[in-house]
This record gives C-alpha cells, structure tokens and sequence, in this order.
C-alpha cells in the first residue's frame, strides 16, 4: 500500500508540478550509497540498476530527489517536437495488488 506517494494523485499535473514532490521524498533526508558501484549502466558504474521511469518526475525538483533518495537511474521526461499540456486527472495512478 502506498502511504505517502511523491506524486499525489489526488492533485491535478500542474499541482504536483507546481508543489512536489510529497512524502518522503520530500522529507529532506538524503541517502548515501555505501561501498563499491557494481554495476555498469552505458559504462558507467552505478550502485543499483534501479531507477523511475519519466511519467512521475515530472521536474527537475523530482528529479532531484529520487537521486537524493538513492535511485541512480532517474528518466526525465520525454523531448517532443511540439508543446501541448498535459492530461488534467490522472497522470499518474497507483495501483494496489494483493498476492503474487
């Protein structure tokens, strides 16, 4: 269950654009990687092959704090061609699934 989501989906894109991230990935705490980086993404060498893809990091104060949170691969937004807003409600939705 997701209790404090970075992206709150209750809000519309440009308030979570506008005021996020929320939750603790707004809690000012910042991860440190401890030890060697073992692994080789395009070579270069990073902690974990673990990241968030661009959907919900949606700016560069996103951005900022998954790497802040530890993610080594944060994935900002898509480049277009063109300019047009973006989808109201939702953007980005969790999902909640019991078992396997």
């Amino acid at each position: 269950m997701i209790r404090e989501p970075f992206y709150d989906p209750t809000k519309s894109y440009y308030d979570n654009y506008t005021d996020g991230p929320f939750g603790l990935f707004a809690d000012g705490t910042i991860f440190k990687d401890e030890g060697e980086k073992a692994y080789e993404f395009y070579g270069h060498k990073i902690h974990t092959p673990f990241g968030i893809p661009a959907g919900p990091l949606l700016n560069a104060k996103y951005v900022k704090a998954a790497l802040d949170k530890g993610f080594d691969l944060p994935i900002y937004k898509t480049v277009r061609s063109g300019n047009h807003g973006s989808h109201e409600y939702p953007n980005v939705v969790p999902i909640d699934i019991e078992g396997a």
